[in-house]
């Protein structure tokens, strides 16, 4: 699987990326919006990981335009501040149909990440 990684956190998002190539899955890193949407279109991910907290774009925009993009793209939502917000961003992109796969609070372990990552599908072969 392809997963496509946004975060304004350089070693959050490695750290992730790391987890992804370890498993066996291809992953790519971005700083900031326009990469990622760029990179989006271009690679075609089957899975995106978006912090919801960075400079340039929230988190919540970015995963909203995502899915106008990709709607079939799975997500994963990224944040330090806390259950409480990731579970109200979820409910936000579930109720806007969103195919969102799980949440994972920063700081996160190893473990956590591949929870997470276990819990998205392969995409389905025709």
């Amino acid at each position: 699987m392809r997963f496509l990684i946004i975060d304004d956190e350089q070693l959050s998002g490695m750290s992730i990326c790391n987890v992804v190539d370890h498993l066996g899955h291809e992953s790519r890193f971005c700083l900031d919006p326009a990469e990622y949407f760029n990179t989006l279109k271009s690679w075609k991910p089957d899975a995106v990981i978006i912090d919801l907290i960075m400079p340039q774009m929230d988190g919540l925009e970015v995963a909203e335009r995502t899915h106008s993009v990709s709607p079939r793209v799975r997500m994963v939502l990224v944040s330090g501040l806390g259950r409480k917000t990731l579970n109200d961003a979820a409910k936000t992109l579930i109720s806007k149909g969103a195919n969102l796969s799980g949440v994972l609070e920063k700081p996160f372990t190893i473990l956590e990440v591949k929870r997470v990552l276990g819990q998205i599908s392969p995409p389905a072969t025709s």
